[in-house]
């Protein structure tokens, strides 16, 4: 125990702020006044709690947990770095002189001169001897040391009961007091200085703490400040996030940041009349280095003159305040707070298991946080992942915290989990650990996604529940120990579904496969809304909806984003049609982790299905290893059946479509294509025979090829008969006609993209999939077909008859001759 705590006549209760707190058997202080207690955590006495406001402080506490009682600094080790930084200061030659340093410590040199500079330069005037001095953020104790040194009864605070217990171990020479800096347990005009080295950018209010440090300074003491990096005053957050997104230590949980200079200088500015305030800038960037160069160097700003300048640039800055009078400044109080330090320290067992206490501590806009969202935040990176650069997957590093709601509909979580491209593994241990207990351990593959389903049902409903995701993987390089979630949702586990016991059983492993609904949507979102609503209603909940937009207005694309932000929304730069919005769907539903067990459901917006359409289609489809379609009936008339199942009769080139059903048939497996309306197709399919065709066939006749493709490939299509989809056909693209018309109708029936005539597709699906012996006629028809159609429809048709008429005439001269001769008879015979 260290005896320094016995003396007390500087300290004061954090609630009421009673100046006679009383040590109780060197185990606790009481105030008399409000009975509050202050425990000692590990051998130092703690002022205050945590509040919800300090839990990425929190967080940083668990990131240092394994180094617990073995952070390695010494007084030995002061020293040491003492002498190394005199000598390397006062060398001729610093290169040659890092050259005869060990690696490890030439290595961390550069920065603990900077340090060292700023701190020695700032303090080489002082006289510190039986000085009473505030190490504020004291850390390890470091700097308390040099300071202590110097002669002065140092008193070092500091924020972590970690590291607190480190330096009261490792420094017992020196006064250590846990608290807070925005709360400082001490009474007015206690200390004669008050220091901060690389402290001050960690705390989370930085003005209450200089506010803080001026009230316990004594009139004509000074605080001094050193390395403390800041950015521009009108920076927003995702400036100091681009920064730290590849620090490997702040993804860990080191609370690193880059305070906006507003931060530094809005108490100075409040009391600017008792303060003289020095600024010093070791690295600066002004805000046009076109204008001015950056400094590397210690310089000295006026405060008053350069604030303007200062809160353009950005760079590393030092303080020196001398306090000229006291201010009337009243001393912060805490009325409450979250959990105390000893509470906490209690669970710091492992770096698991301390972060079950933060979860009714997390902050609302902090819990169920999208999986990728745009802008990020701070408490996503110390979380462990990396800002999204993309819309399909989120990237983390080593480990990825999740802070969840655990919800009444749902009893699992169901998630997505790969190495990243960048990572050379081929495969790495993973642990899932639940509220700080690890309830799954696998390999994840580098080249695969790998399904992974949790149970919630244990939990207490509308509770807060923390899921990491850990890479046990001891390499040290930061590419390999990248991974990739995706496809995270909550789900009900497959016992709460009223699935039907067929469907049940034909589940493999009792894992549900998923099912990827792609809809391609060109404007028309009143189609795309109630499409979506009626996919959110089915029976089979298994499902991630993507939307992939060919073209739309920003008007149409806002209405179905607002009104459904849970659905994926893909948009394409260039206009696509249904094939090139199809492509783009299955292929992000490939970049999602759609596995070989998986499904696609090729659907249209401008359709109707029932509540159980999926689970229906999904029964036929694993019971006869098959993609499967569905009856297709008129929106106009629900008896009428536009499609029951469709052949290619190649000896003519005609598509006779199946329009009744026999009342006992199911399913329909005499079929040559499936329509890409509403067509289960399992993923395995689409693995071995392709993607749809979106270069060759961009719109028509791109379902009916890639149908093709699959059963060529050797798979198995069918309709079944115990669902129905309804198609609205009046919305259909243009549909050929027979009538006469002009030649622009003819031309869109024939060249159009919209058109179900266009001939390129026609000749271009015949040359890809004709048998070979009939090839060449059926091309030659198809000629022919689109040429009548110019000759019989369009004006062509009057000067071709004129130019006809004479050799119809010549050749038709004997019937014409026999039918004369005939008339003349029978009016004789008449006559």
């Amino acid at each position: 125990m260290n005896t320094s705590y016995s003396s007390c006549e500087d300290l004061r209760c954090v609630k009421c702020s009673c100046t006679d707190l009383q040590l109780v058997q060197h185990s606790h202080f009481i105030c008399p006044d409000c009975g509050s207690v202050y425990n000692f955590v590990w051998d130092v006495p703690f002022f205050g709690g945590y509040e919800q406001e300090d839990v990425l402080g929190l967080i940083e506490i668990s990131a240092n947990l394994s180094n617990r009682k073995n952070f390695g600094v010494t007084p030995q080790v002061v020293d040491y770095w003492e002498n190394i930084l005199c000598s390397y200061h006062n060398s001729n030659s610093k290169s040659e002189f890092i050259s005869q340093l060990p690696y490890d410590v030439a290595q961390f040199l550069p920065h603990r001169y900077g340090e060292w500079l700023e701190v020695t330069e700032l303090t080489k005037n002082l006289d510190l001897t039986s000085k009473s001095v505030l190490d504020l953020g004291a850390g390890l104790g470091f700097d308390s040391h040099r300071l202590y040194r110097r002669g002065a009864a140092v008193t070092a605070l500091e924020f972590s009961p970690l590291l607190a217990e480190a330096g009261n171990i490792n420094f017992p020479h020196l006064r250590w007091i846990g608290g807070f800096s925005h709360l400082l347990p001490f009474q007015d005009n206690s200390f004669d200085f008050i220091f901060c080295n690389a402290a001050l950018h960690h705390m989370r209010d930085i003005p209450a703490a200089l506010s803080e440090a001026l009230r316990v300074l004594k009139p004509g003491g000074r605080v001094i400040t050193t390395c403390d990096s800041f950015c521009p005053s009108t920076m927003d957050d995702q400036y100091e996030l681009a920064i730290f997104n590849s620090d490997p230590t702040v993804l860990l949980g080191v609370n690193e940041r880059i305070p906006r200079f507003s931060e530094f200088a809005q108490t100075l500015e409040e009391m600017k009349p008792y303060l003289t305030t020095e600024i010093y800038t070791h690295t600066f960037f002004p805000p046009s280095t076109s204008l001015l160069k950056p400094l590397n160097t210690l310089h000295k700003w006026n405060f008053i003159e350069s604030s303007r300048l200062l809160s353009a640039s950005s760079g590393s800055l030092a303080l020196s305040i001398t306090l000229n009078s006291s201010p009337d400044i009243a001393p912060a109080c805490q009325e409450s707070y979250a959990i105390s330090p000893h509470t906490y320290a209690c669970l710091l067992t492992s770096e698991e298991s301390c972060v079950i206490p933060l979860n009714p501590l997390i902050p609302s806009h902090y819990v169920d946080l999208p999986l990728i969202s745009f802008p990020s935040t701070k408490f996503e990176l110390l979380n462990g992942w990396l800002q999204p650069n993309s819309n399909q997957y989120r990237t983390a590093y080593k480990r990825g915290r999740w802070f969840l709601r655990s919800r009444p509909s749902s009893s699992c979580l169901f998630f997505k989990l790969r190495l990243n491209p960048k990572s050379r593994l081929k495969s790495a241990p993973f642990d899932i650990i639940l509220n700080g207990e690890s309830v799954s351990t696998l390999d994840v593959l580098h080249s695969r996604w790998t399904s992974i389903r949790l149970p919630l049902d244990h939990l207490e409903l509308s509770s807060t529940f923390c899921i990491e995701i850990k890479c046990k993987d001891t390499s040290s390089d930061f590419d390999n120990l990248l991974f990739d979630v995706s496809s995270r949702q909550y789900l009900p586990s497959l016992s709460s579904l009223e699935l039907e016991s067929s469907l049940d059983q034909l589940i493999p492993c009792n894992i549900p496969p998923h099912v990827f609904v792609v809809i391609p949507v060109f404007n028309r979102p009143h189609f795309t809304l109630s499409c979506i609503r009626q996919l959110k209603l089915q029976s089979y909940v298994y499902l991630t909806i993507i939307v992939s937009d060919g073209g739309s207005s920003e008007e149409n694309i806002q209405s179905v984003r607002d009104a459904h932000p849970d659905v994926i929304y893909l948009r394409s730069r260039t206009t696509l049609w249904w094939s090139g919005s199809m492509a783009l769907g299955i292929t992000h539903a490939f970049e999602l982790g759609a596995t070989e067990s998986d499904f696609i459901l090729m659907m249209n917006n401008d359709t109707d299905i029932p509540i159980d359409y999926v689970q229906t289609l999904l029964k036929t489809s694993l019971k006869h290893k098959a993609a499967v379609g569905a009856l297709i009936v008129d929106s106009k008339n629900h008896h009428h059946i536009l499609d029951a199942g469709e052949q290619i009769d190649w000896s003519n080139y005609t598509f006779p479509v199946k329009s009744h059903v026999i009342s006992p048939e199911k399913c329909n497996f005499n079929i040559d294509a499936l329509p890409g309306r509403g067509s289960l197709v399992p993923i395995s399919m689409i693995s071995s025979a392709g993607n749809v065709d979106s270069q060759r066939f961009p719109h028509y006749l791109a379902d009916y090829e890639f149908f093709t493709r699959i059963k060529k490939c050797g798979f198995q299509l069918c309709i079944t008969y115990e669902t129905s989809i309804t198609a609205y056909i009046e919305e259909t693209g243009i549909i050929p006609g027979s009538t006469t018309t002009g030649f622009n109708i003819v031309w869109a029936e024939l060249f159009s993209r919209r058109s179900m005539n266009n001939i390129v597709d026609h000749m271009l699906f015949i040359s890809l999939h004709a048998p070979a012996n009939c090839r060449i006629q059926l091309l030659s028809n198809c000629f022919l077909r689109a040429l009548r159609q110019f000759i019989y429809r369009t004006p062509l048709r009057f000067p071709f008859y004129i130019l006809l008429f004479p050799i119809k005439f010549v050749r038709d001269l004997p019937f014409y001759y026999l039918s004369f001769k005939s008339l003349i008879r029978r009016l004789l015979g008449h006559l």
